[in-house]
């Protein structure tokens, strides 16, 4: 079965489990398109077994990754699907620099589009109607300010992350485990990050009329300061 070396730009919570992707490396060493590794199941999350390296640990942003696949599921907007082998784990090949984060950023002058929001999000969803005319569901981009709204809402902690890309507003639920883990400790409130680089992504499924627009990786370029009011 062929094997695809990419850098993790992606781990997010999927459905109890873990959506990966990243950017494939050929064996020239040229960065490619995107993959994303998902199972066989349905809802084609990853689960513990097929994601955790041999050492029990989870893949982290920026390791290059060697993953076993078997056959590309393109599917809608989401074309960057690769079933894997459930015979052998990830292996991690290295770890990229983050002096070399600029080489994997995307050039694009919207994020799929704008003009419609949810209650707690801005230009955050896409209609139906709207889908077909989008043939990537993940991008990697630079903000210079990456607001964070921490907040509880329906019985859970809500966190949202607020930028501008390409003179438009955005605010994105945030589905990066690492990161919501490393400002657990936090009052709820409001934060900001002065520099980062983030993936977002066009989740599969409709939700309520709707696909909605996620940050599924953060890669903080500073620390997690308050925000003044």
């Amino acid at each position: 079965m062929p094997k695809k070396n990419f850098i993790c730009l992606a781990n997010s919570m999927k459905n109890g489990g873990r959506c990966i992707a990243g950017k494939i490396v050929n064996s020239s060493g040229e960065i490619e398109g995107w993959i994303r590794p998902i199972s066989k199941r349905i809802t084609e999350e990853l689960n513990v077994q097929e994601r955790l390296y041999r050492d029990k640990t989870d893949p982290k942003l920026l390791d290059l990754i060697e993953v076993e696949v078997e056959i590309a599921k393109p599917h809608l907007h989401q074309q960057e699907n690769w079933i894997i082998s459930d015979q052998t784990r990830m292996i991690k090949k290295g770890v990229i620099p983050k002096n070399a984060i600029r080489n994997l950023l995307d050039k694009t002058e919207t994020l799929w589009s704008t003009g419609s929001s949810s209650n707690l999000g801005v230009n955050d969803r896409v209609s139906p109607t709207e889908l077909s005319v989008f043939k990537t569901s993940l991008y990697f981009i630079e903000v210079e300010e990456l607001l964070i709204f921490k907040n509880y809402y329906y019985d859970k902690v809500d966190l949202r992350g607020q930028f501008i890309f390409e003179n438009s507003v955005y605010k994105f639920k945030i589905t990066d485990p690492d990161f919501r883990s490393s400002i657990s400790t936090l009052a709820f409130g409001k934060y900001f990050i002065e520099s980062a680089f983030l993936t977002v992504s066009l989740a599969e499924s409709e939700y309520k009329g709707f696909f909605y627009k996620l940050i599924a990786g953060i890669i903080p370029m500073s620390g997690v300061i308050a925000a003044n009011e």
